[in-house]
């Protein structure tokens, strides 16, 4: 089992366990970059369907990250 004694230091950088705040502030990242990209190519227009549809797909991108790194594996929306 892994303890932070016997973790290299890669995996000490993880936060462990990821809680709700860790993984609610990752996908806010992670949308934030989405928006500073879209507002520089224009891809998709704002609150439309299908912005709001390539944001849940970011979301679920950053849950299975999470859910890799913690090996805690539950199905999501998108599924």
């Amino acid at each position: 089992m892994k303890t932070k004694s016997n973790m290299t230091d890669k995996e000490k950088k993880i936060k462990f366990p990821a809680t709700k705040g860790v993984v609610d502030n990752a996908v806010r990242r992670a949308l934030n970059l989405f928006d500073k990209w879209n507002d520089v190519t224009g891809f998709v227009p704002k609150h439309t369907g299908y912005y709001y549809e390539l944001q849940g797909v970011i979301e679920d991108a950053v849950h299975c990250g999470v859910q890799e790194i913690t090996g805690d594996y539950k199905k999501l929306d998108g599924e």
